[in-house]
């Protein structure tokens, strides 16, 4: 007799717009034997009504492949093989002390709170209950970011020197100026670190612009004014530093609220020096990172 193994979960919790990105990349990606439980307290009706339209054009999965709910209880928690946080950040806290109480591998979405201490806590947490704990920072992947990292860490120092005398990446052009550059096999982390650090940044200018509203993935995205635009913004930011420099331990020597409704930030690291502007009411959105080098590279 065919026995047929009994079907994986996962949770996703939260129903914003983000939250439905997630769920279009989660039936492209899970395998069928899996089943998700999407939680979302205030939009189960929307969410209820994307599915249904969802399942129009997915044929691959099975109409049941989704449930939805307003609530999940300890008892379906404990029973999930793994989470996904995708709510209003100051609720991450609540649901993650559950999920690993729960024992549950749970991938929040940034900020992971908006407390240094509660973050401790919750890394304790997981350390002691021995899950997998992290945080949705996807510009540590980004294999665009990956080939710049290697141009200014003097891989290719004729195209650098010939196309990027002060390393520039922006958004837009980002992808096609770095598509054709022959990127070296991706080193470990380690490495790929102490050799950018080696490359002696001077002086890093960054800028992440949003502007008020704008159409991401087909809605209306608005700025979030619930959270702080350092705790919103910063964490990207400070993975594209990571990436330029190689530096992990920043010292912030300074935050300006600008009155424009800007945001700079000054950091320090050794010799190195960073800029940081950040904006939720930019003309549009704008990636921007330009390195300068120390006198003499």
């Amino acid at each position: 007799r065919l026995q047929l193994e009994p079907m994986k979960k996962m949770v996703l919790i939260g129903g914003g717009r983000w939250a439905r990105v997630l769920m279009s990349v989660l039936a492209d990606v899970l395998p069928v034997d899996w089943q998700i439980l999407w939680v979302t307290h205030h939009g189960r009706q929307a969410a209820e009504l994307w599915c249904r339209e969802q399942y129009r054009t997915n044929v691959a999965r099975a109409a049941d492949w989704v449930e939805v709910a307003a609530e999940a209880s300890d008892a379906q928690l404990s029973h999930m093989h793994a989470a996904i946080v995708a709510t209003s950040p100051h609720t991450h806290g609540d649901w993650l002390h559950r999920l690993l109480r729960a024992q549950v591998p749970t991938l929040c979405e940034k900020p992971l709170v908006l407390d240094p201490q509660q973050a401790d806590q919750l890394a304790s947490q997981a350390i002691a209950a021995k899950c997998p704990l992290g945080v949705n920072l996807e510009l540590h992947y980004a294999t665009y970011i990956e080939r710049f990292a290697h141009l200014v860490s003097g891989w290719d120092t004729s195209l650098a020197s010939a196309h990027l005398p002060a390393a520039t990446l922006s958004s837009r052009s980002a992808q096609s100026q770095l598509a054709n550059s022959q990127a070296p096999d991706m080193l470990d982390d380690a490495e790929r670190r102490a050799t950018v650090a080696n490359t002696r940044a001077r002086h890093v200018e960054l800028q992440w612009l949003d502007p008020w509203s704008e159409v991401r993935y087909g809605e209306p995205k608005y700025s979030d004014v619930y959270t702080n635009i350092v705790d919103d913004m910063f964490p990207h930011c400070w993975s594209l530093l990571r990436h330029a420099t190689g530096v992990d331990d920043w010292c912030i020597e300074q935050v300006e609220y600008l009155l424009n409704s800007d945001v700079q930030i000054s950091l320090l690291q050794g010799n190195t020096s960073a800029n940081v502007t950040l904006s939720r009411r930019a003309p549009q959105r704008t990636r921007r990172l330009r390195v300068a080098w120390a006198a003499g590279d």
